[in-house]
């Protein structure tokens, strides 16, 4: 399988196994390589990274930069807390996984363009 484009988005997971942040980011960047050098374009999707807080956003944004993906803040914007979009507390339901396609629409388009 060679895609033209792979969107990555960090996983809840690393956050559940306490994964340093530092950690998380190498791992993040050294993914986006490998996908780069397979020939495909890669489109970071950025996640809240707390609940008051984003201390994730600029990371990302920089590690964006840095690889020259293109990048979609808080994909999940508008979902989390909200019962019309999720499943469950976690888990988006198919109207949830329709915003985020529309979060990440104009993007997808632009590096198609």
């Amino acid at each position: 399988m060679n895609p033209k484009v792979v969107m990555l988005l960090l996983g809840g997971n690393d956050f559940l196994k306490r994964v340093p942040k530092h950690e998380m980011l190498s791992n993040l960047e050294q993914i986006i390589t490998a996908i780069q050098n397979k020939g495909a374009i890669v489109i970071l999707l950025g996640v809240r990274g707390g609940l008051i807080t984003d201390s994730y956003e600029s990371d990302l944004r920089s590690l964006a930069e840095k690889t020259g993906s293109a990048y979609v803040p808080n994909v999940l914007k508008g979902l989390i807390g909200n019962p019309k979009y999720m499943d469950d507390s976690i888990h988006p339901n198919n109207a949830g996984y329709a915003i985020i396609a529309d979060h990440i629409y104009p993007v997808l388009l632009k590096v198609l363009n």
